[in-house]
């Protein structure tokens, strides 16, 4: 073994020990959305316990460990269906166990049975068999094994983008009916994890091509595999260290509603392609209830919600949205962050709240997260809440708190 292969196997040794790790700290971290939480753990262990029976493969020591061959084989059919569920959970969906939530587990349950006699032979005959087949040997790629291969690929795509779809609609549906920055960080941060899975999906599928070019299965290609599992674990423990209490309300309140009462109108209509349902002069009406709303303070509420505005008007939810979607061209999520950044520039200039932190400011207006409230303000304004503080002169110092729309 050379020097670079045996710094390589040191770092996907890393690698398993980091992705068991994850999975006790995921397990056991009481904070956050604990369920989800659990559905990640045992998504890192798999990947943590296939790593490490390759690793042992592809170094020569299989033979040592012979019950432990084959065993985690099943288990990584298992990945794409949990993640799916860990995108539900996240979303605070209720994923209750029915019968046919077991046809999940059908392509893990099958590739079990292909193996079990593999699995039920004696330690001394699979120790036997490895060492007269070390793993430096080519394989040629059989058409089963190559169905196999491509079918697991297959499998990773769909609920990969099963995912994708479900959150972009949670992200849809939370911009329609909440103003709480702190789960849209969330959400931000889920999408770059179903990212970094379509990813994963993705150079699993170009390791399949590989295999099928090469016509054969050798170490090389397992290495480049431990690699990607690796290197996908210290991604998440990289994630889950940015984002350690993702979701932590998402149980109490769901972003994602089975039977929505709230039918927005998309963002992407135009308003001259669906009829009004208000009247010019309602419309003014309404907006002025809306503007003595939130001067009142009503955005100050970090996590606002569209009923809660909605009645505070005396509205309907459903007029609500269509008020804002149709006549006013914004979400709610928009609407009321909008009302928040003019506030903070109010406050940033304010000689009287000079001493406040940007921090403090943000969280005075009703932002819950800086990385959102930095990113929004950014949008809003064109610049980062700290170059505005210094760029605004004194003399606009004594201005109230008014809306730019």
């Amino acid at each position: 073994m050379t020097l670079f292969q045996e710094l390589l196997s040191l770092g996907i040794l890393f690698g398993v020990f980091h992705g068991l790790f994850l999975a006790g700290v995921f397990v056991f971290y009481r904070r956050g959305n604990r369920a989800a939480n659990r559905t990640l753990a045992l998504i890192l262990a798999i990947l943590a316990l296939h790593l490490g029976e390759i690793l042992l493969a592809i170094n020569g020591l299989a033979w040592r460990f012979p019950h432990l061959g084959g065993s985690t084989w099943p288990l990584i059919y298992l990945i794409g269906p949990l993640f799916y569920l860990y995108v539900r959970r996240s979303l605070g969906i209720p994923a209750p166990f029915r019968w046919h939530t077991a046809l999940h587990a059908v392509p893990a349950l099958y590739l079990l049975y292909t193996v079990w006699p593999w699995l039920t032979l004696t330690p001394s005959i699979k120790a036997g068999y490895m060492m007269a087949h070390p793993p430096w040997e080519t394989t040629e790629i059989s058409l089963s094994l190559a169905l196999v291969i491509l079918f697991h690929a297959a499998q990773l795509s769909v609920y990969a983008a099963l995912s994708v779809r479900l959150l972009r609609r949670g992200e849809r549906r939370h911009r329609a009916g909440s103003a709480d920055t702190a789960t849209a960080a969330s959400l931000r941060w889920l999408r770059r994890m179903s990212q970094g899975f379509s990813l994963y999906c993705g150079i699993y599928f170009l390791l399949l091509l590989a295999l099928l070019g090469f016509g054969g299965y050798g170490v090389e290609i397992d290495r480049i595999w431990l690699l990607l599992l690796s290197l996908t674990i210290h991604a998440i423990g990289y994630a889950a260290i940015q984002q350690p209490d993702s979701f932590s309300t998402a149980g109490n309140n769901p972003i994602e509603d089975p039977a929505p009462p709230i039918d927005p109108v998309p963002e992407t209509v135009a308003r001259s392609k669906v009829p009004s349902p208000f009247s010019l002069e309602e419309v003014r009406e309404l907006r002025q209830r809306l503007d003595a709303a939130m001067e009142e303070g009503l955005y100050r509420k970090e996590d606002l919600r569209l009923a809660e505005l909605a009645e505070h008007c005396d509205l309907s939810a459903h007029q609500l949205s269509r008020l804002l979607n149709q006549e006013l061209g914004q979400s709610f999520f928009d609407f009321v962050n909008s009302w928040r950044v003019s506030a903070c520039q109010r406050l940033l200039t304010d000689p009287r709240h000079a001493s406040w932190s940007i921090l403090a400011i943000a969280n005075e207006c009703g932002f819950r997260n800086k990385g959102t409230f930095n990113r929004i303000f950014r949008k809003e304004t064109g610049l980062t809440p700290g170059a505005y503080r210094k760029s605004v002169s004194a003399s606009d110092n004594g201005n109230p708190i008014t809306h730019q729309p």
